[in-house]
């Protein structure tokens, strides 16, 4: 078999795609894998990768992680077939599996450079977390911000994930002034995460009772964020709501409210565009159905916590 033949087959998949000509990319990219040798099951396994992200576009959720779970069986040191089918698993609910993953992608490559670890423990940490394992998770938070780090731009910007993992994790435990350090800590690693840390920031203040503060840390973090990144604007206008609502400042809460599902409807459309900080989980499915109670919109309420539960999450 022709090396470059496989090669010439896959960049047109690549092209087909990028031109929103998903079934004739998907074509291609089965050419490709034919065209390769049996033995090279590194190519096969890279072919299968390039082609999940084409049954993701179409919405063929099933196909997309079966073609992630052929590429890791193939190759088993596959580094990206394995990261990205333990978030495919994690953004599907299914933790243990999404565990698995990132346990088996450990075991198989042992990753030492700090980037590349710390990518599967702050990965893993947040599986932990939606599994109500916050000890654990924090562990692996711990873990990571104590890797060798460097001081350049990507080494900084996974230490700063790190810290913000290990706020969450504090949230979780209810130790909020702890949490505002961490998420203080996260920013000064990494200035680009000052939105999320913000954000984390205004839901401490909240544990705290502190919510004018709380009120100050979500206004701020909207001033940040991208108009892209929706699950996280949700987030912090379904905390300026909770704020607002604490300080008796009902219509205001009211308005907020209706920003955090003008924002959450949007993360559902655009699931590509959610952050790793504010994926569509449970936990972002219990939200909406807070916020959508709120506004006394009960049926949709119902919808989402439904939604929530399915994910393990108690509405």
């Amino acid at each position: 078999m022709d090396g470059n033949y496989t090669r010439a087959w896959e960049l047109k998949s690549a092209v087909l795609a990028q031109m929103g000509k998903n079934d004739e990319a998907l074509e291609a990219s089965k050419r490709a894998r034919m065209s390769s040798a049996p033995s090279d099951t590194e190519m096969i396994s890279h072919s299968w990768v390039s082609e999940s992200f084409i049954l993701r576009q179409m919405g063929r959720d099933d196909e997309f992680v079966a073609a992630l779970e052929n590429a890791t069986t193939l190759d088993p040191k596959n580094y990206d077939a394995w990261i990205l089918l333990g978030e495919a698993l994690r953004g599907r609910g299914e933790y243990d599996r999404s565990l698995a993953a990132y346990d088996s992608l450990l075991s198989n490559i042992a990753p030492t450079s700090p980037p590349f670890l710390a990518l599967v423990l702050i990965d893993k940490g947040s599986v932990l977390i939606d599994m109500d394992r916050y000890e654990e998770a924090r562990d692996l938070y711990q873990q990571t911000i104590d890797l060798d780090f460097s001081d350049e731009s990507p080494d900084q910007y996974y230490l700063g994930r790190a810290w913000i993992g290990e706020g969450v994790s504090l949230l979780r435990l209810g130790d909020y002034e702890d949490a505002q350090e961490a998420f203080n800590r996260s920013m000064e690693a990494e200035p680009l995460l000052a939105d999320d840390a913000w954000g984390g920031i205004g839901d401490a203040r909240m544990g705290l009772g502190s919510y004018e503060e709380a009120l100050q840390a979500y206004d701020t973090a909207l001033e940040i964020y991208p108009e892209s990144v929706n699950a996280e604007r949700g987030h912090a206008w379904k905390g300026k709501g909770d704020a607002l609502m604490a300080l008796g400042r009902e219509e205001e809460a009211l308005v907020a409210y209706q920003n955090a599902t003008i924002a959450y409807d949007l993360a559902i459309e655009r699931p590509d565009q959610a952050r790793q900080s504010y994926p569509l989980n449970g936990e972002f499915w219990r939200s909406r159905g807070a916020v959508l109670e709120a506004l006394g919109l009960e049926a949709q309420a119902e919808e989402a916590y439904g939604k929530a539960r399915e994910m393990g999450y108690e509405s």
